[in-house]
């Protein structure tokens, strides 16, 4: 954990790890988990720093973890629109300590005219798609409308991870248990894409 308060750049692959690790059953103090997670929101937030703090949010919403009070506040305050997506679903599954701050300041943001074309097109069409908003300035945007109709999303409700059931005495892991991404590949309309997770 001393990894992600030295070099917040690698919280992705501490993701990786303690998804893993939890799936495993293996013991995660989660206490100390979400300290030192809440610890990384409160030093970056208020910077702007978007990146380190969506992974630090989505690892709290994977793991049920609550953020405090205070750094939801901070957050709030932020430009980076997946930031302002995840505390929506940290709020929504009331994994913020009481008081929760007011999130009426970011559905206004969502809900703006001029949304849906500037920065913030992703926080109106998430909003939108969730039913957080009416999604009047989406459904106003073409290409939007297009995504929207044909049910895209950019944030998914994922499942947490749960932990597997013991494997039976002598079955093998799969060979990819140990690798830290699997490479994918989707095919569709617009082309081919590859991908790692």
């Amino acid at each position: 954990m001393a990894s992600l308060l030295v070099d917040p750049s690698s919280c992705k692959f501490v993701f990786v790890a303690f998804e893993r690790l939890y799936k495993k059953g293996s013991s995660i103090d989660l206490d100390v988990l979400d300290a030192t997670l809440n610890d990384v929101v409160e030093f970056h937030a208020h910077l702007q720093h978007g990146y380190v703090v969506s992974w630090a949010l989505f690892m709290l919403h994977q793991f049920g973890l609550p953020l405090s009070s205070a750094n939801a506040s901070q957050v709030v305050t932020m430009s980076d629109n997946t930031c302002l997506i995840l505390l929506h679903a940290l709020d929504r599954e009331s994994l913020i300590e009481a008081p929760a701050p007011n999130l009426s300041a970011v559905v206004a943001r969502a809900e703006a005219a001029g949304a849906a074309i500037d920065a913030d097109w992703l926080l109106a069409y998430e909003f939108a798609v969730q039913g957080v908003t009416k999604g009047a300035n989406v459904t106003a945007e073409p290409l939007l409308s297009v995504l929207s109709t044909r049910g895209v999303r950019f944030f998914d409700e994922v499942s947490r991870p749960a932990r597997s059931m013991e494997r039976e005495s002598g079955e093998e892991e799969p060979e990819y248990a140990d690798e830290a991404f699997v490479e994918v590949t989707v095919r569709d309309a617009m082309g081919t894409w590859t991908y790692m997770r």
